[in-house]
């Protein structure tokens, strides 16, 4: 279906002041959203998702005293998020991901103490993270992955006991992970990564035994890797790749229940544990970057089986891998198995590896810190990135909810028409021999504007035009 959405009969005196649902998701509808709609008094649940709309949010959204569920996402909507929108007492659910909407975050918007889920990913919104979200008593699910959002995670964000969806990702916030995440007993998803934030990870995290996705990396995090991750028993993916982190790879983090493990691109010291084998289930594990030493375990039979992808190239490793880790068909497999810098013998001797790279402790200062030994075609196809290959769907966008299930995403370079699908390549021999502090000035201001010939593909499934009235 397509064509004009609002038809001006609707505001009329035989229109739709009586309606109390409108729902017309996933079709080709366009126009504005109208001022009348302020008119539409009785609206619970208004749903025009996965469509062509354009234009502003009227401020006389504010008149929907009932409505529960506003659902814009996936249009062209532009401007601002109107204050007018705290007067929405009984609103549980507001999802306007994936517009074009350019402001601060209205204090407001937090004023509805009933909001459960509050969705805003994939705009160009900027300022701050308002404080008054920590007066969200009933909140389980915030998502601003991919904005322009500043400042820092206000320390009253975590008075909201209830959350278990955080999604702050490839925004610019700054500061520090406040001690009182490990507050947040029943978050499962934490994903903070490719932000501005700082300071060492918080041994609290311990506390959060139901997390099962943590996405740490692409910030300025330093100081160990916290022994209290052994904690988090259900843990299934854990990324803090691309940060500054130190001290040795603690064992308690190789959980049964892990499956992708990133700890690539720190300062990370010492041996890989013993025990590594024991994640069972584990599907990546990357290493690679950073200052490990000695010979990678052996592994007893029927470990690491499920082991697709496994990284362990510039590091300041020695020895034989062993057999059985061979056995189990790895499709990548980076060490640094070619003879340093093309001379004498290699520091790794393996018999599976897909990648050889040259040791980088015999290079000269002024060389790239590792050389791969394939060809650029064969490279291309499996070069090391910091990055996680897919993602869990951040919860549900729509109500009821349903329990995300994938893995994180990579993190894009913002562009709403062109969101890719798959994590971005990065040659290991560009990889420079040191990591500068990102400048949030030279990430991208501003995305294009989405073409609705280019809508991502994957929108909710299609509905016609249903209204329910009180009559």
């Amino acid at each position: 279906m397509g064509g004009e959405l609002f038809q001006a009969e609707y505001s009329g005196p035989d229109g739709l002041a009586e309606v109390i649902e409108f729902v017309a998701n996933s079709n080709n509808f366009q126009g504005n959203i109208p001022t009348e709609i302020g008119l539409w008094s009785r609206l619970q649940t208004l749903g025009i998702s996965g469509n062509e709309i354009t234009g502003t949010i009227p401020t006389e959204i504010g008149h929907l005293l009932y409505m529960k569920v506003c659902l814009l996402f996936q249009n062209q909507i532009t401007g601002a998020i109107p204050s007018e929108i705290g007067n929405l007492n009984k609103l549980s659910w507001i999802n306007i991901e994936r517009n074009q909407i350019g402001s601060t975050i209205p204090e407001e918007l937090f004023s509805n103490l009933d909001l459960t889920h509050v969705i805003l990913k994939d705009n160009f919104l900027s300022g701050t993270i308002p404080q008054k979200v920590g007066e969200l008593s009933k909140l389980m699910h915030i998502d601003m992955d991919n904005n322009q959002i500043t400042g820092t995670i206000p320390e009253e964000f975590y008075s909201n006991l209830d959350l278990q969806w955080v999604h702050l990702k490839n925004n610019f916030l700054s500061g520090t992970i406040s001690d009182r995440i490990g507050d947040l007993s029943k978050i499962t998803y934490f994903w903070t990564s490719s932000n501005e934030l700082s300071g060492a990870i918080p041994t609290t995290f311990g506390n959060c035994i139901n997390l099962k996705w943590l996405e740490l990396q692409n910030n300025n995090l330093n100081g160990p890797i916290p022994e209290e991750f052994g904690n988090m028993k259900s843990i299934i993916d854990l990324y803090v790749g691309n940060n500054d982190l130190t001290g040795t790879i603690p064992s308690e983090i190789f959980g049964k229940n892990m499956t992708n493990l990133h700890l690539n691109d720190n300062q990370l010291s010492g041996p890989v544990p013993q025990n590594y084998g024991q994640s069972w289930r584990l599907e990546e594990l990357w290493l690679n970057n950073n200052r490990l030493t000695g010979t990678l375990p052996n592994i007893a039979e029927g470990e690491l089986s499920y082991l697709v992808e496994l990284r362990i190239n510039n590091n300041k490793m020695t020895g034989e891998v062993d057999d059985s880790l061979c056995q189990n068909n790895l499709d990548v497999f980076h060490a640094d198995c070619q003879p340093p810098y093309g001379e004498g013998e290699p520091h790794i001797v393996c018999g599976c590896c897909t990648t050889c790279f040259s040791s980088p402790s015999s290079l000269p200062s002024s060389s790239p810190s590792s050389f791969p030994s394939e060809s650029p075609s064969l490279l291309s196809s499996s070069s090391p990135s910091s990055f996680p290959s897919e993602a869990p769907s951040s919860s549900p966008s729509t109500p009821p909810s349903s329990s995300p299930s994938k893995r994180p995403s990579a993190r894009p370079t913002l562009s709403p028409s062109k969101r890719p699908s798959a994590r971005p390549t990065s040659s290991p021999s560009k990889r420079p021999s040191s990591r500068p502090t990102r400048s949030p000035s030279k990430r991208p201001s501003a995305r294009p504007t989405r073409s609705p010939s280019k809508r991502p593909s994957s929108q909710p499934t299609p509905s016609t035009t249903v209204a329910k009235s009180l009559k």
